[in-house]
């Protein structure tokens, strides 16, 4: 055991960790081509104890296609005690950046992804990071549009209108250890703040907006005894359904309920293990693969001293909580509307709204006059 704990102690050194795609958010997302450009934003996130003080990383896209790829502009960061002018990523702390790239279109592009290429070093030594793919596809509705419009016999451009596009608003609530108490400063958060603000946008419009159900999903972390835990994860389940239901009251609003709870939360923790640089993080790991009965995992970590520690300041508190989850749709206009829309004011349809149009009517003159107005709006 000791000789296994070494060598995945050597292997962990000297090295950044993995990225994955939660990492990263584009926008938007699939791409969208807009006057022959396709323009994204990459919200990314180095974790908590990635970025090495001595480390440099560039992130650069690129858009892969069939037949050839198109390398966006890299972004270079650099860990606190390098002497450079780059983005500084606190190790500690970790850190939020965001990438803005424009891609000039080609008609491969539709069928394409979009990797994240890394390119990163500790000191003078180059490591390895291996890329990411964090998108798929480029539309290119008015590109479809056009040809529509300029041949001789109308093919029916494809159109992206959805009349109901689903939609999830979540939050988390954090609880203190052994505690199921909603805390105020944890309803003042902003994922909270946002969920209690996406409740008002619902309420105030009820045309654009239909609610499905709203899911609450307790938890307890993986530490302590299997009973505690049941107990501990129930009652937070009913604070934070206690909860959702008072907010739903306040905003004159009614939806099913979906709760459950997890008493102790395994797939949480080896998920955010994976993704962190706590010590022991790869024998840990182990620990999990080898043994499925909980006391046993818990008895063989805490036998992993200065691994547990951090997993008692990192990882454990992470898992005390609730996730509430409204699932609701928003409503486009009706076939009626669009059609009426489109007679007094076309300009205030989206380009997905103008091709759905031209399937509404079977005269092709006034298909093809749809799509011509389109490339005139959408150039």
């Amino acid at each position: 055991t000791l000789a296994l704990a070494g060598t995945l102690m050597l292997t962990s050194c000297g090295k950044l960790g993995e990225l994955t795609a939660d990492n990263f958010t584009v926008t938007p997302s699939p791409m969208e081509m807009v006057g022959g450009q396709v323009p994204v934003t990459i919200n990314g996130r180095f974790p908590e104890k990635y970025m090495k003080k001595k480390a440099v990383v560039t992130v650069t896209p690129v858009l892969r296609y069939q037949g050839g790829e198109t390398v966006g502009q890299g972004t270079t960061f650099q860990g606190e005690k390098v002497m450079d002018n780059y983005q500084e990523i606190s190790y500690r702390l970790g850190g939020n950046y965001t990438m803005r790239n424009t891609f000039s279109y080609v008609e491969a592009m539709q069928k394409s992804e979009l990797y994240l290429t890394f390119k990163a070093r500790l000191g003078k030594k180059e490591v390895n990071v291996p890329e990411v793919k964090v998108a798929n596809g480029v539309v290119a509705t008015a590109d479809l549009a056009k040809k529509a419009a300029w041949t001789s016999t109308t093919e029916m451009a494809a159109d992206a209108y959805q009349y109901a596009i689903q939609q999830t608003k979540e939050a988390q609530i954090k609880y203190l250890i052994n505690q199921a108490n909603i805390r105020t400063s944890e309803i003042k958060g902003t994922s909270v703040q946002e969920f209690l603000q996406t409740l008002r946008d619902i309420k105030a419009d009820q045309k654009g907006y239909m609610l499905d159900n709203i899911e609450v999903s307790a938890y307890a972390s993986p530490d302590g005894s299997m009973k505690v835990n049941t107990a501990l994860a129930q009652k937070r389940e009913q604070s934070s359904k206690k909860y959702v239901g008072e907010s739903l009251k306040k905003n004159n609003l009614e939806t099913e309920l979906d709760t459950r709870y997890t008493a102790e939360d395994w797939d949480g923790f080896q998920q955010l293990l994976q993704a962190s640089n706590v010590q022991d993080k790869d024998i840990i790991l182990r620990v999990l693969s080898m043994y499925q009965d909980p006391e046993e995992r818990e008895k063989q970590i805490r036998n992993i001293s200065a691994g547990y520690d951090e997993l008692a300041k990192e990882i454990l508190p992470e898992l005390r909580r609730a996730r509430l989850t409204i699932h609701y749709n928003l409503i486009g206009r009706s076939d009626d509307e669009i059609q009426e829309q489109l007679k007094t004011d076309a300009s205030k349809l989206s380009v997905e709204e103008m091709l759905y149009a031209a399937t509404l009517t079977e005269d092709t003159k006034e298909q093809k006059d749809i799509y011509f107005r389109t490339t005139q709006l959408y150039p």
